[in-house]
């Protein structure tokens, strides 16, 4: 799980660019009213989809407009 405060999208390439082989799974909140997260969205979605990673699960939170999502590796059996 990363809680980067709106930097997800340049913590996951920098992940993905380096090894994901041995990630089953990786979980991040997605704000829709966060200033910084809302213009990266669609390209984190695209980032993960790009790097053999589909959508789990996506859990919206009781108060705010975010939600967890959570990736999992197509590659690996988990």
């Amino acid at each position: 799980k990363i809680d980067v405060e709106g930097h997800e999208f340049k913590v996951l390439k920098g992940l993905l660019e380096n090894n994901n082989s041995l990630i089953k799974y990786i979980q991040f909140e997605s704000h829709n009213d966060d200033l910084y997260f809302q213009k990266e969205s669609d390209d984190v979605d695209n980032l993960m989809l790009d790097n053999g990673f589909e959508l789990h699960l996506s859990i919206r939170h009781g108060f705010g407009k975010f939600y967890d999502k959570i990736f999992k590796n197509k590659n690996l059996n988990a």
